[in-house]
This record gives C-alpha cells, sequence and structure tokens, in this order.
C-alpha cells in the first residue's frame, strides 16, 4: 500500500502520549487509537523481546512505519544491557519530518536525539544507534527481500489482512519460518483466522494471547526447537 503523500497522512494524538498516523482517505492507521506506544510494548516488547534469553538479539521487523516498536527495542536494550541488531523492512517509509517525537519521551535531549537518529538514518546501510542497538532499514518489499542472516525475533507489524492480505499469505510466514533461529519467535498483533492459518501451515506453533487494550487477542508463534 503506497501511503507517501503528506496530505495523506493524519498525525492523531493517543492517551497514552504517543500517536498513530491515519490514512486520510482509508479507514486504517498505523497504530492503535486505544494507546499506539501501549499496544506495540504491549505486542512486541512484552510479549516478544522479554522471551528472548540472550544477551545479543537480532530481530527483523516487517513495516517500519513511524519507528514506534524500533524506538521500544532500543529503550529495551539500554535498560536490560542487551546487544540488538534490528533490520525492517519498509516498502513505503514515512518522511521524517512527518514524525515528530512522540510526547511520551519529554524533553530528554537523548531520547529526542535516538528518535531523530532512527528516522534520518539512510535507508539500505547499516546505522550504529549507539553501543547497544545496530539498525539497518531495508527499502523494499518483504515479498522481495532476501536474508544473508537468521533471526530471533520477527515483529509483524504490517497493515491489517483486510487490508494487504497479500502480505499475510503462506508465502510470506514461510519464507519467515526459514529465517528464524530454532525456538525463535513471530509476534503480531492480529489474531485473524487466515493468519492463524498461514502460521500453523508453514510449521509455527501458535498461542493466542490477551490482546493489548482495544483488541481481544494477539498471536505469538513459535518455530520448532528442531527441524525434521
Amino acid at each position: 500500500m503506497k501511503n507517501d503523500a503528506k496530505s495523506n497522512l493524519i498525525l492523531t494524538p493517543t492517551p497514552d502520549g504517543s500517536y498513530t498516523l491515519k490514512i486520510a482517505d482509508k479507514d486504517e492507521t498505523y497504530h492503535s487509537v486505544n494507546g499506539a506506544r501501549t499496544e506495540s510494548q504491549y505486542v512486541y516488547i512484552e510479549q516478544g523481546l522479554t522471551r528472548i534469553n540472550k544477551p545479543s538479539i537480532r530481530i527483523l521487523e516487517v513495516g517500519f512505519g513511524t519507528g514506534l516498536n524500533a524506538y521500544l527495542a532500543w529503550q529495551f536494550a539500554v535498560q536490560h544491557q542487551k546487544q540488538i541488531s534490528y533490520t525492517a523492512v519498509e516498502k513505503y517509509p514515512i518522511q521524517p519530518d512527518n514524525l515528530p517525537p512522540p510526547e511520551f519521551i519529554g524533553n530528554d535531549s537523548g531520547k529526542i536525539a535516538v528518535w531523530k537518529m532512527l528516522h534520518q538514518s539512510k535507508w539500505d546501510a547499516e546505522a550504529s544507534i549507539d553501543n547497544n542497538f545496530q539498525l539497518h532499514k531495508k527499502l523494499d518489499s518483504i515479498e522481495n527481500t532476501v536474508f544473508n542472516k537468521k533471526f530471533d525475533i520477527v515483529f509483524f507489524d504490517a497493515f491489517a489482512p483486510s487490508v494487504q492480505p497479500e502480505i499475510w499469505s503462506t508465502e510470506i510466514f514461510k519464507n519467515i519460518f526459514f529465517t528464524l533461529e530454532p525456538g525463535g519467535i513471530l509476534v503480531t498483533y492480529s489474531s485473524a483466522g487466515l493468519t492463524k492459518r498461514a502460521l500453523a501451515e508453514v510449521g509455527f506453533q501458535i498461542e493466542r494471547l490477551k490482546g493489548p487494550p482495544g483488541k481481544k487477542h494477539m498471536l505469538r508463534a513459535t518455530s520448532p526447537l528442531s527441524f525434521l
């Protein structure tokens, strides 16, 4: 989905001091209107990243979007002294000028600088955000991306299956399945039937978990510890 026109994106504050972007001509947002930060923290950090018990963690994000997931992963890396290598795939990036630091960051100059670095770093190049966090933003579609390394966790944060069903296909999940380390996990806000079926078909073990505010459920999918 192409959403690169500045006039087509409406910055919409959410109750937790963060914001989402609403696509003006579609009934679709980048994050939950019930709390963008709350949703991302719960789905991708609490139900995902905290489950990876390694000093060095490789993350793949499908859909860089507003950069909120990357920022929260950076925050986690600093708080827990982890080394994180973060790869994000995005076909239609948002211009940095449309992404001001969210209110919850406050006036902390260091955190504001990190937010800006996440968005201003070059695409298709490695960027060192700090000693704990390495970023590689790939300007491409997930369908065309070929990875030369394995990941410990996938943040699957594409637009909803009702909007982009092709992204939630068995073929996409199959490719991701084989980029994960044994025991690696995929987390997503979606608990749609087609999502569950596609994940199960390629071999993931699926857990349906309580969702963030405004959603009944989310999914966590785990790859087997060994492949027969």
